[in-house]
């Protein structure tokens, strides 16, 4: 079984945060997956279903503009 190496005390080590924005989406996808199959089991849908199905498209959208708002300033 093979082993992790100690860092050595020369080496440093950086950690890079994750991206809010793509936590966020992957956040939404896996929402609305675990969603999906609890609405295949019932064919009732209900408006708090409906809400949360919109909310999550809001959220998708906002996140969207964000990654287009910094592409459009990085071209310039």
């Amino acid at each position: 079984m093979a082993t992790k190496k100690p860092l050595s005390k020369g080496t440093a080590h950086f950690h890079i945060p994750a991206d809010p924005l793509r936590l966020k989406a992957e956040e939404i996808k896996d929402r609305h997956s675990k969603r999906g199959v609890a609405s295949l089991k019932s064919k009732e849908v209900t408006l708090e279903m409906l809400y949360e199905l919109l909310g999550d498209i809001l959220d998708q959208q906002a996140i969207l503009a964000t990654r287009l708002d910094s592409f459009v300033k990085e071209k310039r």
